[in-house]
């Protein structure tokens, strides 16, 4: 299973593509696999804690759609 984690805006990070996440000069960074880096101000247990919101909701999300196909091919 993939993880994503939101970052600022409308930006979202696959973890899949990342190999390393640490603080410096008071920002998080994600150190990419292509080596690229991208930055942010949330904390590394924030970018945790959105991640497992954001996998949480999708799981929500689609039970409410297995759900609602269920009853459809029921009816």
């Amino acid at each position: 299973m993939r993880m994503f984690i939101p970052l600022e805006g409308e930006n979202v990070l696959c973890l899949e593509n990342a190999v390393a996440i640490y603080r410096e000069d008071g920002a998080t960074v994600i150190l990419k696999r292509n080596g690229g880096k991208e930055r942010t101000s949330f904390t590394p247990r924030i970018l945790a804690k959105r991640g497992a919101q954001l996998s949480a909701r999708w799981a929500a999300d689609a039970a409410l759609m297995k759900e609602d196909l269920r009853k459809r091919s029921n009816s």
